[in-house]
């Protein structure tokens, strides 16, 4: 038993565990009620101005900063958070107040002239709202954050050196000047640049009309332009919006699900999942999700089942945003769900093996004479399958993203790599603005009062030294990550010191977790899509295409830092390690503007010509290693949009630079309800050691459950607020180190800045 070294008895231990567990989630729970959420929830903001309209419309257009894109890409929630959105952002937040206030107010469209736009385009120097943590009650937060201390038996967190001192940092500059230099060397200048197409967008004008009783007249109310600004424009109606905004004025975000299967010597693709498609202002702060939910697997399977039901998975049906979409089998066969009855999905079985049987027999049929045209194995395979995510822009333009979870043309010829290779969740959220720290506290205390129950059925495996959780906690996907991300990524403006920056639309960004098909597991972050308006300082108000090259670099070493040691046998691959093994081993680069003109030992695999090739069609050019460097498991490059500047590191695979692979058993990886429980279970391999299997089913649980796996700079993306962060992830280990004699917490780490 693993507290049999210990005086006091298992039942007396887990009881005492489970009552810290009770009084931490109560704290966290009064932590979130001594912050000031004015700024971040609708209610608190309209408590606070006690549905007062004059102070309401004051609100709005004086705390909330302008900024110059197309559309409705925040909507009300978002661009209060944010505290800051265009002319049509604003008037949904401001309407949406006076309506919940009992007022009537419409939202109404008109057209600015330039003189007017180009007043508005000057508020986007002026300052932002203080990025601190809000409190309504500082004394009670203090004495809350002190409580927690007590609690955790360990020592306190670990202060880290100043940004500027990090490795991080310094590999952040280095790339910069790297890229700047190669840049100039190729003849791109990368040069400020007039902002008239910000002016062009601006004129698409927005404001709120109010009035008091249904035969009362309009009041216009203009919240984009500042007191301190021009005087509120007075343009022609165009338009008067009244419930709804058409979807030509809607950012929107579209997901679709494809599998490919080879059919004789064609291939063909199916969608099994989706098309999704909702407004992006509709998702602020929503973490959707997919996975491939095996037809064996549940929440009830045990340790020493796992294994084997992963194994003899037959069907897998996909889950997009907890919604199932069409069945496939391994010869990439779809089922419809509904005949599958409620017999978990078994009659899959027999679909399989006559589909299995048919499809042999057709294959050796159609090999007999058939000469060079003959076709080896089976005549149906599943040989892909892959995502696409499409950003739609107002107007209607789209952008689509690949991701491939199978390579495409797979040659996994063995069942076991394609379940292991089909092993995989993508969880990800659509960015539209800024998470200020209090939304981010406000959150994080939310996730730790809720993972109560989980951190219980934990400490029953603890203390009982259970080998199975019968019905894991089922928690949604964890925003915590992404906050820390997103701050992390909008703290590049600061610690760069550069111009104005904001998101002219959606950041997709995606953290997946999945097994390859050699049998490792890739845990790692893709930023999708990072688009930036950067602007100079000082002087006119002008793009600054350098500055927003610094900002993708720092925002591409963000990526690195989500999952920090995650295993001994780490093998990690980003932009960064690619270029800095490249110089070890004396590789020279190549500047790429065209398709096709990549060396040929740019790449081992298959899959990077054609990336590299969709970046450069659209417009990008690429930095890369003039070969792949060995060691590494592909090759990366840095791609530039010339004009604009926009950098992100890639990785031949298509994905963002982040791929970090460890050495796993099948045991490890599950999907599903049993995700997280096969990483409780897999400490397993520890059970001669319970000190080293209580570390481990601890980090297992923090993030997996409590969904906090970042560390380093990352965490001090939360601020102030980390104090609770820090002390709750050492409340349990503290108390298991002191249980076995030594006192050694989590190590929390933030800037000392």
């Amino acid at each position: 038993m693993l507290l049999s070294t210990l005086d006091v008895g298992a039942n007396d231990a887990l009881q005492a565990a489970q009552t810290l567990v009770d009084r931490v989630s109560e704290v966290m729970t009064l932590l979130g009620t001594t912050l000031d959420l004015e700024r971040v929830d609708q209610d608190a903001l309209l408590d606070g101005q006690d549905y007062d309209p004059e102070l309401l419309f004051e609100f709005v257009r004086e705390q909330i900063r302008f900024e110059a894109y197309a559309g409705a890409l925040r909507g009300a929630e978002g661009t209060l958070v944010s505290q800051a959105g265009n002319a049509l952002d604003q008037a949904l937040l401001l309407a949406t107040l006076l309506n919940e206030a009992g007022l009537e107010a419409r939202i109404v469209r008109g057209q600015l002239g330039e003189v007017e736009a180009v007043s508005l385009v000057g508020q986007l120097r002026e300052p932002r709202v203080a990025d601190s943590l809000a409190l309504d009650d500082p004394s009670r937060w203090n004495s809350l954050n002190a409580e927690l201390a007590a609690l955790n038996p360990g020592q306190g967190a670990q202060t880290l050196p100043p940004v500027s001192q990090m490795r991080f940092y310094r590999r952040v500059m280095s790339t910069n000047e790297l890229l700047q230099a190669e840049l100039r060397s190729a003849g791109h200048q990368l040069a400020p640049y007039e902002a008239s197409s910000l002016v062009e967008t601006t004129r698409d004008y927005f404001w709120v009309e109010m009035r008091e009783t249904a035969a009362g007249p309009w009041q216009a109310l203009h919240p984009a332009f500042r007191r301190a600004s021009a005087p509120s424009p007075a343009p022609k109606v165009l338009e008067i919006f009244t419930d709804s905004l058409p979807e030509s004025l809607q950012h929107r975000l579209r997901v679709e699900v494809f599998i490919d299967q080879r059919v004789g010597s064609e291939t063909r693709s199916v969608r099994v999942a989706g098309p999704w498609e909702r407004p992006v202002s509709n998702l602020h702060g929503e973490v959707l999700s997919f996975y491939n939910q095996p037809n064996t697997l549940d929440g009830a399977v045990g340790a020493n089942e796992l294994d084997e039901a992963l194994s003899g998975a037959n069907l897998f049906v996909p889950m997009l945003h907890g919604a199932p979409g069409t069945a496939f089998d391994l010869l990439g066969q779809t089922i419809d769900i509904d005949s599958l009855a409620m017999d978990r999905f078994g009659a899959s079985a027999v679909i399989q093996t006559v589909g299995g049987k048919a499809a042999n027999a057709a294959g050796a049929l159609q090999g007999l004479g058939a000469g060079e045209d003959a076709v080896e194995g089976p005549l149906l395979r599943l040989t892909g399958q892959w995502m696409v995510f499409t950003l739609v822009a107002p107007g209607g333009e789209e952008r689509s993203f690949r991701r491939d979870l199978l390579p495409p043309d797979s040659t996994l010829t063995e069942d076991g790599a394609l379940r292991k290779a089909l092993a995989v969740r993508h969880d990800y959220l659509a960015a539209a603005g800024r998470f200020s720290e209090t939304f981010a506290a406000a959150k994080l205390y939310e996730r730790y009062a809720d993972v109560a129950p989980a951190w219980k059925q934990l400490n029953t495996v603890l203390f009982r030294d259970a080998d199975r959780i019968a019905n894991p906690e089922r928690l949604d996907p964890s925003l915590l990550p992404f906050l820390a991300l997103i701050r992390g990524f909008d703290s590049g403006e600061r610690f760069l010191e550069l111009g104005p920056s904001y998101r002219p639309s959606p950041t997709l960004v995606i953290l997946h977790s999945g097994m390859s098909a050699a049998g490792n597991a890739h845990r790692g972050v893709d930023i999708v899509t990072n688009d930036r308006v950067v602007l100079t300082d000082a002087g006119p108000i002008l793009r600054d295409p350098m500055a927003a090259l610094k900002l993708g670099v720092w925002e591409t070493a963000m990526e690195t830092l989500v999952y920090p040691e995650w295993s001994p046998d780490d093998r990690r691959t980003n932009t960064f390690a690619v270029f800095e093994v490249a110089e070890a081993q004396a590789i020279d680069l190549e500047l790429v503007e065209r398709v096709g003109d990549t060396s040929s030992q740019s790449f081992s695999g298959s899959e990077g010509p054609s990336r590299l090739a969709e970046d450069l069609e659209a417009g990008y050019i690429a930095l890369l290693p003039g070969r792949e460097p060995e060691g590494l498991a592909m090759n990366g490059w840095w791609r530039i949009d010339p004009v604009t500047g926009q950098t992100l590191g890639k990785l031949a695979d298509g994905r963002g630079s982040e791929l970090k692979e460890y050495l796993i058993s099948t045991l490890e990886m599950a999907v599903g309800t049993a995700f997280a429980l096969s990483k409780y279970l897999a400490c397993d391999q520890y059970a001669n050691d319970p000190e080293l299997k209580a570390c481990c089913l601890i980090e297992a649980h923090f993030g997996n459950v409590g969904g906090n796996a970042f560390g380093g700079a990352l965490g001090a993306a939360f601020g102030g607020s980390v104090a609770g962060l820090c002390e709750t992830g050492g409340i349990l280990a503290g108390q298991i180190k002191s249980t076995f004699g030594e006192e050694e917490p989590f190590q929390c780490r933030i800037f000392d800045d």
